[in-house]
């Protein structure tokens, strides 16, 4: 019994013993969170198997240190993350090449990229992997003989 009341005691001076504190000053703005992101509209307007597709926005900076997604839209409903292959056997693939101020796009010859709508996507980097990681420790490899 001394131990059902010295426990609740403790609960209820733990529930009435603690208040909230007060607000503390509101902090400064950050910015905006979407990184820098760019994309463009979809664009439907290629034919064939090949396309070249001129890119202003891929400088060479941009191939050097940024992410370029390129994605195809199908029929308005199925979006491709490129390059696509389907591994289904049907031999349907989309493809594309980056190089500097173009995309280059293609198609196995049973479809045509009139087929598809295409869009792309740079998302900038900011900070290489490699300033973020201390040296790597030193690898030590053992090897036994029986």
């Amino acid at each position: 019994m001394k131990f059902v009341t010295i426990c609740f005691l403790l609960a209820l001076t733990i529930a009435v013993g603690c208040k909230k504190g007060d607000a503390g000053p509101k902090g400064d703005t950050g910015p905006m969170g979407n990184a820098n992101i760019q994309y463009s509209a979809w664009d439907s307007t290629f034919s064939g198997t090949s396309a070249t597709w001129n890119v202003p926005a891929l400088t060479q900076a941009v191939l050097n240190n940024s992410v370029v997604m390129v994605y195809a839209r199908q029929n308005g409903v199925y979006v491709y993350p490129l390059p696509y292959d389907n591994v289904n056997g049907s031999g349907f693939y989309v493809n594309m090449l980056l190089s500097l101020g173009q995309i280059k796009l293609f198609c196995n010859p049973s479809y045509n990229l009139n087929q598809f709508a295409f869009r792309y996507v740079i998302a900038p980097g900011n900070t290489p992997i490699s300033s973020l990681q201390p040296n790597p420790p030193a690898i030590t490899l053992y090897h036994t003989t029986p």
